[in-house]
């Protein structure tokens, strides 16, 4: 029994190893074809950092008043659940 475990624990973690060694290779070509594409729309690191930063600075104040917004609605109408606040109150779920 513990042969047949200590095997089968051999075989997934080979298979694991395999699978990880796919993902890193992946990320290494993403990250060399985000590097070229940069390069052709003239983008460095300094300005893509930046938009970076607008970008989910902007996400996060969109995100704070959605929260914000259904908040107010709790406050109005008591607690209900959060789906049936989405439908009858027109706000977009968070999915």
């Amino acid at each position: 029994m513990n042969e047949k475990n200590a095997t089968t624990g051999q075989n997934r973690r080979d298979r694991f190893e395999v699978q990880l060694s796919e993902m890193n290779s992946d990320l290494d070509i993403l990250k060399e074809r985000l590097n070229e594409e940069l390069k052709e729309l003239g983008i460095d690191q300094s300005k893509a950092r930046q938009l970076l930063s607008e970008y989910y600075k902007i996400e996060d104040e969109s995100d704070f008043c959605e929260g914000t917004e259904k908040r107010k609605i709790e406050d109005d109408t008591g607690k209900i659940s959060r789906r049936k606040m989405e439908v009858e109150h027109g706000i977009p779920s968070a999915q």
